[in-house]
């Protein structure tokens, strides 16, 4: 059973299907929102872009790339991808650059040859298995630049798994923060936004 999501991208209306039962994958959180509305005030972010979308969830901050005119490939686990597929061919008319889809398990690493202009990493911090192989993905991917968007949490084990992220994003990449003022009246203190690059 899904529940239809709106959002206006860029003046385009695009429609995302979301989960009633899901994990954390099947709805759109706001730190996408927050990601999304970014994208569409600062479409040279993406435009002409090949962008890589971790976790994608749902699909729609890479929907919203292709629909600024980047190529964006959305990637998650192998049996999370149905959603994202139904999302894309829902919003197909509005994409004006291209979306696909690909299986990507962050404990397999990542190895292909693709230049990548934009990694996205948006709201992909939930459980302490999972920080390091997405840092070793993050490194892997070698973009030529990485957006992380996360909204502060303050329930169970994704507190600790997002001081360990943030930790180990210190260690291996130089932060930028996205000043909130630059997220118009979407920010607020407990979305962040930071361009990274490796150190």
């Amino acid at each position: 059973m899904a529940m239809i999501r709106e959002i206006d991208v860029g003046g385009t209306s695009v429609t995302i299907d979301q989960l009633y039962e899901s994990d954390v994958n099947g709805v759109v959180w706001d730190s996408a929102l927050v990601t999304i509305y970014y994208i569409a005030k600062h479409e040279d972010v993406v435009r002409g872009k090949t962008i890589l979308d971790l976790g994608s969830g749902t699909g729609a901050v890479a929907i919203a790339c292709g629909v600024m005119g980047g190529t964006a490939i959305a990637t998650d686990l192998p049996d999370r991808l149905e959603l994202i597929r139904a999302n894309i061919d829902a919003n197909d008319s509005r994409i004006k650059g291209e979306v696909s889809v690909e299986a990507l398990d962050w404990n397999d690493g990542y190895s292909k040859d693709t230049v990548i202009d934009l990694l996205l990493v948006v709201d992909c911090v939930y459980y302490k298995a999972s920080i390091e192989p997405l840092i070793k993905t993050m490194r892997e991917v070698r973009a030529k630049k990485t957006l992380v968007a996360y909204e502060v949490r303050d329930m169970g084990e994704t507190i600790e798994a997002q001081q360990m992220f943030m930790k180990r994003l210190g260690e291996e990449f130089v932060i930028e923060e996205v000043p909130k003022e630059d997220l118009d009246e979407f920010g607020c203190d407990e979305i962040n936004l930071c361009f990274v690059t490796p150190k």
